[in-house]
């Protein structure tokens, strides 16, 4: 990125100097070339390139749903008449090199930070001078180049992706790297074309004798992403849930099957009565799921309904989560073994007990490790509410308390770790041991950027399921501040929270402010990064679950391990 010095400025000089190149090679062969096309040497393409519209003067440059403009135009890839080439090959270097230029570029550039406004259409500002594609965007405006766009351009493979992670494509066999929509854009496309011939294998078996749910059923529900506005496909894992129907209670919220949750722990702010203190109500209305589910019960018992129908979550930080935990709890085998590091109200442990007694009824085991007395209570609360038996230790938790257990459990299907610095945690060599022969999944919130990059480097060598980065570095408030993204959250997810009514969320300011990760379900504002990695000791690197999945996938334990030994 020109951003990113020095790399930007070579990346402007080599393109000048390929166009110096192909004049060289005009002048020699005696005839201009009609066409030139600029790409990535990293680009992989999984379709044709689409026509194009001769008719048309200027350049094409692919589109990615989602977007990978970051207000200007992509700079991956793309194929200009010649006249036009000359402004997208050398253009930029010329408004730096160039004194003339520099100054008309200086001023604007200026005016655009100031005012977000230029005369070329509404331009954010950037903390860098050279965002390569709004640079890319005021230098085609800027010489009148028309731009064309077209749909199924290329995404980048990736080898060393830092200091994003790489995404793992188990289909294709390959990376690709992180950053905007286009990896996610392009397999969509790639899936959607290879629907036919997957329609033959439709009908395999989720056990045995048992048929698959078939997810391409025009009746299945839709994954609502509210942030965007836009719906998406749900993970296979997700419609194999079942939507059953259960009694209303107003003292409880009733999730997917069938859990029951007290009101106040789920929707216990900005819902009349029920009070909290403002301080803890941060994290409850930035999720879509709370802020679809809690207003819903609420009006089902102002209404008077008897009954209620949990619904799919929508998009939100969160929705990877579900799904791996859903599948863990889908391929156990045997016997179901579970801990989670920084229960709260025992959430996932919770969820992923009652998904096994809905999905896959098997003998289980579920510690909880909290350190909150408060949350202690709630867990034994949740845990009697739904006859779940469990082992809690309420006390501040040491990397020597998971050791312990590790040690008299043949296995653990799933270790979900909610703390600060799970990295740090985790930092004991008999742990680490232990986990690398006995885990099958991890699940980590990240509450930092060192963090995150922290547990990714620890579990480089592991299968790297999924990743939603914690750093978001161009969510910014405007013009030249840099401040902490989860003000902006606070200001923009959680307005008016602690009061008895609720103002309308402003997702177009997080949207146009860059606070946003990217997911395979578009874009989420996530206060926690999360990175979800399997032991490849036990779980097939050929072919593993992935988010990317267009059917189920649960026999991605190898065969040795698949049922283990119940006691």
């Amino acid at each position: 990125r020109a951003g990113d010095a020095p790399g930007g400025w070579f990346q402007i000089h080599m393109l000048d100097r390929c166009n110096e190149l192909i004049k060289e090679a005009e002048v020699v062969r005696g005839i201009p070339y009609r066409y030139v096309a600029a790409s990535r040497s990293d680009n992989m393409w999984l379709e044709p390139h689409p026509s194009i519209d001769t008719s048309k003067a200027g350049c094409w440059i692919p589109w990615y749903r989602g977007e990978n403009d970051w207000k200007g135009l992509v700079d991956h890839y793309a194929i200009c008449d010649r006249p036009s080439s000359h402004a997208y090959l050398s253009g930029r270097l010329q408004n730096v090199v160039h004194q003339e230029a520099r100054r008309f570029f200086l001023n604007w550039w200026e005016e655009c930070g100031h005012l977000l406004h230029d005369p070329f259409g509404s331009f954010t500002w950037h903390a860098n001078l050279f965002c390569t594609e709004q640079h890319l965007r005021y230098t085609l405006a800027r010489r009148g180049v028309m731009v064309n766009r077209f749909e199924g351009g290329p995404f980048r493979t990736g080898v060393n992706c830092q200091p994003r992670p790489c995404y793992e494509i188990a289909e294709l066999a390959m990376r690709a790297k992180a950053g905007g929509h286009q990896v996610f854009d392009v397999l969509e496309r790639w899936h959607l074309s290879h629907r036919t011939a997957a329609s033959a294998s439709s009908l395999q078996t989720l056990r045995e004798g048992s048929p698959l749910r078939d997810e391409r059923s025009h009746s299945r529900p839709r994954a609502i992403n509210l942030l965007e506005g836009m719906s998406y496909d749900h993970h296979p894992v997700m419609l194999h849930i079942p939507a059953d129907v259960h009694t209303l209670s107003q003292a409880h919220i009733v999730e997917l099957n069938g859990l029951r949750v007290p009101l106040e722990m789920q929707c216990g702010c900005g819902n009349g009565a029920l009070k909290r203190q403002r301080s803890s109500c941060s994290p409850f209305y930035e999720l879509s799921a709370r802020l679809t589910a809690c207003p819903l019960h609420e009006a089902h018992v102002k209404s008077g309904i008897p009954i209620a129908q949990p619904q799919l979550p929508p998009i939100d930080e969160y929705y990877d989560k579900h799904v791996a935990i859903y599948q863990a709890v889908l391929r156990a085998r045997g016997k179901f073994t579970m801990a989670t590091v920084g229960s709260r109200w025992g959430t996932w442990g919770a969820r992923a007990i009652a998904a096994l007694k809905a999905l896959n009824p098997l003998p289980y085991e579920l510690l909880l490790l909290e350190s909150d007395a408060s949350s202690c209570v709630d867990i034994t609360s949740v845990m009697s509410l739904n006859g779940i038996a469990y082992t809690l230790k309420c006390k501040h938790a040491t990397s020597e308390d998971l050791l312990a257990w590790l040690e008299h459990e043949d296995h653990a299907d799933l270790v979900v770790m909610e703390v600060h610095r799970p990295g740090r945690f985790l930092n004991n060599f008999d742990l680490l041991n232990f986990a690398s022969s006995k885990v099958y999944r991890f699940i980590f919130d990240t509450h930092d950027a060192d963090g995150h990059s922290e547990v990714h480097n620890m579990f480089s060598e592991w299968i790297h399921i999924h990743e939603l980065p914690y750093d978001m570095p161009s969510c910014r408030t405007g013009r030249h501040e840099d401040v902490d993204r989860n003000y902006i959250l606070r200001r923009y997810l959680s307005k008016d929270i602690g009061q008895t009514k609720l103002a309308p969320f402003d997702f177009h300011q997080l949207l146009d402010r860059g606070c946003h990760s990217t997911s395979p379900w578009g874009k989420v504002s996530n206060w926690h990064g999360h990175i979800i990695v399997d032991n490849p000791y036990f779980v097939s690197r050929s072919s593993h679950f992935t988010m990317f999945d267009r059917s189920l996938v649960i026999n991605d334990l190898h065969e040795e391990v698949a049922t283990p030994a119940v006691a």
